[in-house]
């Protein structure tokens, strides 16, 4: 049991011997050639740190794995490991644990010892204050020994001066840098108002803000300045700065007009806008000033089309009036019955009613009435937008002549039943239809006879009477009854 405890005492005496060695050995090794980052990683005994070929860390390189504690007030590096450059790239590097006295783990920082090089730095003029990774390292000329190889911000700085500034890979070997200073130019400012504010403002065609624009030290010479807002036209000036001088710039903006275009179904319709007349469909309004406009599309025989809008600068609106026929009513009354309708030539349904009313775009119209025996009616009827116009309408009988022509002349003509002359009937615009014609004449026997009156004709009756023949008459004398008239 007591030879136990004493290895373990023992084990524990070697590693505290271990710790300060590598505590003197850092506080030897730690010079400027020193380049330290961190373990990102860990596979078995290979590490990979965030440093690598641009920290000036070459193959082969050897160094140290520690972390810090606070001993006291002060923060102290406990070593623990020794490791040995074997894989790098530009920002990282893989490495061999070589010897460790406690676990590494990810986090603890890896130092590894670079050959350092040197910087000279010149000025011209010289007597310029020298910032190496933005920390102040002396005035112009300086030699900068024990510079880590790798890539260092050099920023040289003179009052009166444009302030240098470069980026410099840097190796083993010397270099040198020299900074040839430019006077500082004292500017003037450009102030850039506008109305109304809030306008995008450029110069020499860089954008530098919005307005109120207040642009100090500027270069002197001269400015193309540019303004732009939405919904307004653009601004340009070209304004000259002067050093020492302040220049005031007020812009004032004028809103942008917009496009409209009207178009109609049918075309050829009359606009106005706001009560102006613009034109017929078709019509494109350019550079219409932004607000609220009314429109009204205006066409024969149509109901209007209104629509209230409103425009925003640079804009471009399109209005399509879709315009309705305004409508009138044509009415027709047929007193002929069974009579047939025509409007524009075109047949029309008559009901029982013999009534007829139809919607009708306002025009004029040629209505027709016809009915077989009847004369044809025809008339032209204006039909108007909203109104409603009647035609009553009774067809009148088409009408024939009978003329009757005897033979001997001066016979006795009836017809109908009703004595009409002697000899010669000429019967003009009778109503058509059948006619019984009866000639008489003394000493010839009667003729008896049908005749047709049609439409339009002419009918000719031509009887021929006959004498009669006494010789097979008889004599007998008449046979009277009483109460015959």
């Amino acid at each position: 049991m007591i030879h136990i405890k004493l290895k373990k005492l023992v084990r524990g005496f070697i590693f505290l011997l271990i710790s300060i060695l590598f505590v003197l050995m850092a506080s030897s090794n730690s010079e400027a050639g020193a380049v330290v980052g961190e373990v990102t990683s860990i596979h078995g005994d290979m590490i990979e740190l965030n440093i690598g070929s641009e920290k000036g860390v070459k193959a082969g390189d050897t160094g140290k794995i520690y972390y810090k504690v606070m001993i006291g007030e002060k923060e102290k590096p406990i070593f623990i490991a020794k490791f040995k450059v074997t894989h790098l790239s530009g920002k990282s590097s893989m490495a061999q644990i070589e010897e460790k006295t406690a676990e590494v783990k990810i986090g603890y920082l890896g130092e590894v010892t670079v050959k350092a090089g040197e910087l000279e730095v010149k000025s011209k003029p010289s007597g310029a204050k020298v910032y190496m990774d933005g920390k102040e390292a002396g005035e112009t000329p300086v030699i900068l020994s024990g510079v880590v190889p790798g890539r260092h911000q050099i920023r040289v700085i003179k009052e009166g001066y444009d302030p240098f500034e470069v980026m410099e890979v840097l190796g083993v070997e010397r270099k040198e840098i020299i900074a040839s200073l430019k006077k500082t130019v004292r500017g003037g400012d450009l102030a850039v108002h506008t109305a109304p504010p809030g306008a995008t403002i450029y110069l020499e065609g860089k954008l530098v803000g919005t307005s109120p624009y207040d642009g100090k030290g500027l270069s002197p010479g001269t400015y193309r300045i540019r303004v732009i807002k939405e919904g307004f036209e653009t601004w340009e000036r070209v304004e000259n700065v002067e050093a020492g001088k302040r220049v005031e710039v007020i812009a004032q903006l004028k809103v942008k007009g917009a496009d409209l275009e009207v178009r109609s179904e049918p075309p050829r319709a009359t606009v106005y806008l706001d009560g102006k007349n613009m034109g017929e469909t078709p019509v494109t309004l350019s550079g219409v000033r932004a607000g609220q406009y009314s429109i009204r599309v205006v066409k024969e025989g149509y109901h209007p089309y209104e629509e209230r809008v409103e425009l925003i600068g640079g804009d471009r609106k399109t209005v399509l009036a879709s315009l309705k026929t305004r409508l009138g009513v044509l009415g027709v009354i047929l007193k002929t019955s069974g009579a047939s309708l025509y409007v524009n030539g075109k047949p029309v349904e008559v009901g029982p009613s013999n009534t007829v009313e139809k919607e009708l775009s306002p025009s004029s119209y040629k209505v027709k009435v016809t009915k077989e025996g009847y004369e044809t009616w025809e008339g032209d009827v204006v039909v108007k937008d909203g109104e409603r116009v009647v035609v009553s309408v009774e067809l009148k009988m088409k009408k024939g002549d009978l003329l009757v022509r005897t033979e001997p002349s001066g016979a006795s003509i009836y017809v109908g039943g009703k004595s009409v002359g002697t000899g010669l009937y000429e019967g003009k615009g009778l109503s058509l239809g059948s006619y019984r014609v009866r000639v008489t004449q003394e000493g010839y026997e009667a003729w008896e006879g049908e005749a047709w009156v049609e439409a339009g004709k002419r009918v000719e009756v031509l009887p021929k009477l006959k004498e009669i023949d006494w010789s097979k008459k008889s004599c007998e004398a008449p046979v009277w009854n009483i109460g015959d008239k």
